[in-house]
């Protein structure tokens, strides 16, 4: 389980990357097949590439325009944002759209998506450690209704914390998560 850092046939630390999120959406991400994260057209070598872009989700770039984008990023393969809480919210919208739109209903669904096989991914590892880490089946329905609906964590928050976590390595900044979520929530109409 992992993240890419790089897109494909780019190099990082010194070595070839031959894996790639094809990027069509801006949610594509994969596998760092045993690459360090350590640094990309001189980032900072402290930080997971999506910590140093404010990009907890390593959303690739696309057409798409998210609220707090910084363009051009520091990255030409990845958003980068403004802080933290837009890269969560960018989270929010992508698996919104997915849901809403594109019929990706499940935890499986979205990870096959979001990180394909064909990138050197392994989604059913991907999806498997987002459902354990949230409690919800990897085959269990999602819905619009998901954002909002639970006393305490919403589900598709729990989820975009879980995948965030693959993606950087390390656990979601709760407060970040929370204020990004929000911010989607009340530019939806759905606080």
């Amino acid at each position: 389980m992992g993240s890419i850092f790089a897109k494909k046939g780019e190099r990082v630390n010194g070595q070839d990357n031959s894996a790639g999120g094809n990027g069509t959406d801006g949610g594509d991400a994969g596998s760092i097949n045993g690459n360090s994260p350590s640094s990309i057209n001189n980032m900072s070598s402290s930080l997971p590439l999506g910590n140093s872009l404010n990009n907890p989700g390593n959303i690739r770039t696309s057409g798409i325009a998210y609220k707090g984008e910084v363009q051009p990023s520091a990255n030409p393969s990845f958003k980068q944002f403004q802080d933290m809480s837009y890269g969560f919210r960018a989270m929010a919208s992508l698996l919104y759209n997915y849901i809403n739109s594109k019929g990706l209903n499940t935890i499986r669904k979205i990870i096959n998506t979001y990180a394909p096989a064909a990138d050197n991914n392994n989604p059913d590892s991907y999806a498997n450690f987002v459902a354990s880490q949230t409690g919800i089946g990897i085959d269990d329905t999602l819905s619009t209704a998901d954002f909002t609906s639970f006393l305490f964590t919403p589900n598709i928050l729990k989820i975009i914390r879980a995948m965030a976590r693959i993606e950087q390595g390390q656990s979601a900044d709760d407060t970040a998560s929370s204020t990004g979520y929000t911010l989607f929530l009340q530019d939806q109409g759905l606080s």
